[in-house]
Formats: C-alpha cells, structure tokens, sequence
C-alpha cells in the first residue's frame, strides 16, 4: 500500500506537481494491463500504475484509456519496460495508447510494433482530432524517459462545409500546459486528408502536434 501527498506546488519554484493518493497497482501480466486501463473505474486519480514487466498485448484491438468525458488522472510508471503488438483504429477523438489525460505523470515506458491506422469520414463538423501514439490529448500532463517506434496512418475525408482541425504527432497529438522531457519517437507520420472545401487543418510534429 503506497500513499502519496495531494496535489501541491513546490516552495519558490514555479513549477506544480501533481501526484495522486491512493494505492500503488503492480502490473506483471497482459491480463493485469487489460483488466486495470481498459476499466474507467480506475482512471479517477485513485490509483498509481507501475509496470514491472514487457507486456505484448497478442495483437488486440486496444481502446485509448481515458476521453473527453472521463480523462486518465492516474500516473503510469513503465519501469524502463514496453507495451508492444497492439492496434489502435477506433475512430476516437482522443486517440493513443492514453486517449486523454489530465494532472498525471506517465514516465519510463516505450511502445512498439504497434499498428495505429486512422480511417475516418466526416460529413458534419466535429470537434477535433487528437492523435498519438502515447497521449491523444495531454492536460497539465508530465511525460518523461517515453518513447514510441512504429508508423501512424492518418486518412480522412472531410466534406463539411465547417472549419475543423487534426493534431497529430509521434507521441503525443496535442499537449496543453504540459511537458515532455528526454523522449523519442522514430516511426513515420502518413497522411492524407481529402477536403473539398479546403476547411480542414493538420497539425503535424514528430513528437508532437501542438
């Protein structure tokens, strides 16, 4: 049983830290990895993760952990480890391995040989895309020591007549008062918008979109 202080800002430094109090949850099994992220019950902030193993998920269709109604607050420790062989190609507006998170660490973890295709067709403006391969939509979200390997597919085709935007990047899509420090991403960006009307917008990076 682990306990951690409340959220609290560092005397004379500028700088908010955000840790959780609750129970440390130790991960060693593709059974464990499954049964705690894909279940929002444990997203809350009530739980710590720390994973003590590389875990390859046989190829499963994996569902981003957290969205827009319910974001991930809990803090994931990879432990230097990787999470590998898994598919992300739901059509979730928040999209990554952590679909949405808020007020949370996630550090030392590398994802690979994972398939990521983004497959969409939008005939009525919606809100927009964020898509990574770790984070979808970051929120005073500290990452650290994380890295990705493997290619990201976007393909949309968009005929609203209203503006809308995509941020895609290697890591993360798009990051919100947060920060990122000593991480990576080696695998390629492939996209391909079709827009008659010239209303959409793609932000792109490497690490990430914005």
């Amino acid at each position: 049983k682990h306990y951690f202080a409340d959220n609290f800002t560092m005397p004379g430094k500028n700088v908010t830290v955000y840790v959780n109090f609750g129970l440390e949850i130790l991960i060693r099994t593709k059974e464990q990895l499954v049964g705690y992220l894909q279940n929002s019950k444990y997203w809350s902030g009530k739980y710590s993760f720390k994973l003590l193993n590389d875990i390859d998920l046989g190829g499963m269709e994996w569902t981003p952990v957290g969205d827009e109604y319910s974001k991930f607050f809990g803090n994931f420790d990879g432990d230097g480890h990787t999470i590998s062989n898994f598919k992300l190609t739901k059509d979730a507006k928040n999209n990554g391995f952590f679909g949405a998170t808020k007020e949370t660490t996630i550090k030392n973890l590398g994802l690979k040989n994972y398939s990521i295709k983004y497959d969409l067709s939008i005939q009525n403006n919606d809100d927009a895309i964020h898509l990574g391969a770790l984070i979808g939509y970051a929120y005073e979200t500290v990452v650290e020591n994380c890295y990705s390997t493997s290619d990201i597919v976007f393909d949309l085709n968009y005929t609203s007549s209203d503006k809308s935007y995509a941020y895609l990047g290697g890591l993360i899509g798009y990051a919100y008062a947060s920060s990122m420090g000593n991480c990576y991403s080696t695998g390629n960006l492939n996209v391909s918008v079709n827009s008659s009307r010239a209303l959409y917008s793609v932000y792109v990076g490497g690490l990430t979109g914005i």
